[in-house]
């Protein structure tokens, strides 16, 4: 094998610890590469983690001569493991790409068996780079990437952003193993994902994906998005589709013209997706809902302004109560986000968070602690005011249950009373339970509680 790409295993207990969608990035690259010619494997462990304990004999049966492996910041230690195995078992050179990769090359890459960090966007500087290690070319010409030379660290000019994403090929989901993907909220569907755009213009303080992708929104044409959903219809029997997008909703004209399109081709499929509270519009929901709309999240965050504007999240409370209702009102589902312990959390801050988690009245809700990814600003924020978790680890770094950044004027322990207390007060609530029970039907029984399953995991941790 010429390439073996790595998707590490994670584990969570958040209210996505069900849902298990394709590794996309991955998957672009390996039919990018494909697509020149390179024999290509795909190891996912997060929807095989059996596969964890068989790594080292992979290796010796496919004797891959690259081997890739995705690094987010909890998978670091994994990361580093998977490279040292890597190097203890083949000749393999060892690339490592991702967000946590991107933020840190340095650390990725000093006293670790990693060869060379990809930076950002991976299709085009990791296909250069293959080409270059297996055709003996000079990699350190190659824009967008790290390595270390005698002791020194190196890093490339940052290399360019892919202007026309039509060009891509379609995810090479057929290197996956397509009937692990799932979700909770569509038990009985065979569930796979889409990503119809790269890049965001918004500057939320705690995301990771601005500096991955870019600040320029680009973003795919609706036929080019059409014609993969068909292919996963009829080749791989997909039921319904999570558009992993960070903003779908994004522009109304394009959402449009994807609805009609939808239409015309009598395409009928269930799907979800991430919206943005200040871009839906009425129209926009109705149309969405009449070509199998059924659930957006929106990421909420707080329930008090100023801890909003300090975040730059651009959106206002009443933004967010329009837009939940509105999607209500075209019967879409709703998945409400919020973050527990930004910069300028107090008691009366989270006081106001639960009672707009409460008045939005999601069918879903997830409450996460504010986690300080490297690269973002709330992490420079964080280290700068001495915030950070004394002795945490990269590992830890998970929004879920432990706090890994503290406030002014609120302590780890109390940011983690915090997220027990809004999970408490949101789905013990009687107008909740009798709401979710009256969906119960033979077949959703686990899609009707997941939330409350979220609740019990919370209070036993």
């Amino acid at each position: 094998m010429d390439i073996l790409l790595i998707y590490p295993h994670t584990s969570t207990s958040s209210i996505e610890e069900g849902i298990k969608v394709p590794p996309l990035g991955l998957a672009y690259i390996a039919a990018v590469l494909e697509n020149k010619g390179y024999d290509v494997g795909i190891l996912d462990m997060n929807a095989q983690p059996q596969i964890v304990h068989n790594f080292e004999a992979i290796l010796r049966e496919q004797k891959p001569r690259i081997v890739g492996i995705t690094c987010l910041t909890p998978f670091y230690s994994t990361a580093l493991s998977l490279a040292r195995v890597t190097k203890g078992t083949t000749n393999a050179k060892v690339i490592v790409g991702g967000a946590h990769a991107t933020a840190l090359p340095e650390e990725m890459l000093r006293g670790t068996e990693i060869d060379y960090v990809v930076i950002g966007e991976g299709e085009a500087t990791t296909t250069k780079l293959v080409d270059s290690l297996l055709n003996g070319g000079n990699p350190k010409k190659i824009d967008g990437i790290a390595y270390i030379e005698n002791g020194v660290f190196h890093q490339t000019n940052h290399g360019e952003y892919i202007k026309n994403l039509d060009e891509l090929p379609f995810p090479a989901r057929h290197l996956l193993p397509i009937e692990k993907y799932q979700s909770p909220q569509y038990q009985q569907s065979k569930v796979t994902s889409i990503i119809t755009s790269r890049g965001c213009p918004y500057n939320c303080i705690f995301c990771d994906y601005r500096f991955l992708m870019g600040p320029k929104f680009r973003r795919r044409s609706p036929q080019n998005v059409i014609a993969e959903i068909e292919e996963c219809i009829q080749k791989y029997d997909t039921q319904h589709i999570s558009f992993r997008d960070s903003t779908f909703t994004f522009d109304e004209k394009w959402i449009s013209a994807f609805c009609q399109l939808l239409k015309q081709k009598g395409i009928k499929i269930d799907w979800d997706c991430n919206g943005r509270v200040n871009l839906v519009t009425a129209k926009m929901l109705q149309e969405m809902r009449e070509v199998g709309c059924s659930l957006i999240s929106y990421g909420i965050e707080s329930g008090d302004q100023s801890i909003l504007d300090f975040a730059h999240k651009n959106l206002t409370i009443d933004q967010s109560i329009s837009a939940v209702k509105m999607t209500r009102k075209a019967g879409i589902q709703t998945l409400s986000y919020f973050i527990i312990g930004l910069p300028g959390e107090n008691w009366d801050t989270i006081k106001k968070t639960i009672e707009l988690a409460t008045k939005l009245d999601s069918d879903y809700t997830q409450f996460s602690l504010a986690t300080p990814f490297p690269g973002t600003p709330l992490h420079e924020y964080a280290k700068e005011h001495n915030l950070i978790r004394p002795g945490i680890t990269w590992d830890e770094f998970s929004p879920i249950n432990k706090a890994i950044m503290r406030t002014e004027e609120l302590d780890f322990e109390d940011l983690e009373k915090a997220l027990k207390r809004a999970y408490k007060s949101y789905y013990l609530r009687p107008k909740y339970i009798l709401r979710r029970a009256l969906r119960l039907r033979p077949n959703n029984i686990k899609q009707n509680f997941s939330g409350l399953k979220m609740f019990f995991q919370q209070q036993t941790h």
